[in-house]
């Protein structure tokens, strides 16, 4: 439009003011009867900060509450683009901050509201229409901007927001309020994998011994080991990222009157609770683990009683 006006012609319909508009070459485009920011029907087409600045209170036939700008489309034409109202298009992409190009951009003040871009579908028809609708062959159709780490925890908001953190994760707000209730919906998903061994005490690798009371060993599951040597034979079946495991715990050839294992995180340094008992010596008993790793994809097994066992740890899927 700004290209328009610059060649000097232009064609400006207004509701109720079907007539021809024209500037002079550089100069501004002027629609309307009243000066803009008193409620009247102006628009502004320069070569400036906006190409359009639009304001209406109530000129315009739809919506009823009045539009600054509205676009209609009677076109036949089953393209999106031969039959759209209104049509933004941006010739350079530098990345997804506001301060690149952009073919339509809605700003909401700090102070306001309302959403920075409304849409709305009246069809009663589910999948027929969107209030919004957003595609793309190459780049993010739609992209959500972080501002902070965390849920939001400052502002008015409503059921239905969504809002990233700085650290990919992703919030919902489940409860209207200041600042509302949030769910994460990036928590981690457990994957399940075929059984694999990671750690065998019995074994020459990576660390054989009996495990005796008042001691903790560190064991790695990220790799998985040979069931006979301990040697790697899948590395990496734990991925990196990995927040959990879940597989078995099995005690062998225990001493003693009787004993547990605590398996906490890596970095855990105490024990909290137990993960498998026995009650007197070479018994060979199993459970089912679900345990958080640390950073480094470590559990730590602690042990406690009168006692002193081998164990071994199955790993049959983890959380990421």
């Amino acid at each position: 439009m700004a290209g328009a006006a610059a060649v000097g012609a232009a064609a400006v319909a207004v509701v109720g003011k079907a007539a021809p508009a024209a500037a002079a070459v550089g100069d501004p485009l002027k629609v309307g009867t009243t000066s803009f920011g008193d409620g009247g029907e102006v628009t502004y087409l320069f070569n400036g900060t906006f190409s359009v600045l639009a304001d209406s209170a109530d000129h315009s036939p739809y919506p009823s509450v009045g539009g600054a700008v509205a676009g209609y489309n009677v076109s036949t034409a089953t393209d999106a683009i031969d039959r759209a109202g209104v049509v933004g298009i941006s010739s350079l992409f530098l990345g997804p901050g506001i301060a690149t190009s952009a073919g339509v951009l809605g700003l909401s003040s700090a102070t306001s509201m309302g959403p920075a871009v409304y849409g709305r579908s009246d069809s009663d028809v589910i999948g027929a229409s969107a209030g919004v609708r957003a595609k793309s062959a190459t780049g993010p159709s739609v992209q959500l901007v972080p501002v902070a780490a965390g849920a939001p925890t400052t502002g008015q908001w409503s059921i239905g927001a969504l809002q990233p953190d700085t650290t990919g994760r992703l919030f919902y707000c489940v409860a209207a309020g200041t600042p509302g209730t949030w769910r994460e919906l990036t928590a981690p998903t457990l994957h399940i994998i075929s059984p694999v061994r990671v750690f065998d005490s019995r074994l020459a690798l990576p660390s054989p011994g009996k495990l005796s009371t008042g001691n903790s060993k560190v064991v790695s599951v990220k790799d998985a080991r040979d069931e006979t040597t301990g040697t790697v034979t899948i590395a990496d079946v734990v991925p990196a990222g990995a927040t959990a495991i879940v597989g078995n715990l099995t005690i062998t050839k225990t001493v003693g009157t009787g004993g547990y294992l605590s398996v906490v995180p890596g970095d855990a340094t105490a024990s909290s609770g137990s993960s498998i008992n026995w009650f007197g010596p070479n018994q060979d008993l199993a459970n089912g683990l679900t345990a958080k790793l640390d950073a480094n994809r470590q559990l730590k097994v602690f042990c406690g009683g009168d006692s002193a066992t081998d164990f071994i740890i199955d790993v049959t899927g983890y959380y990421l």
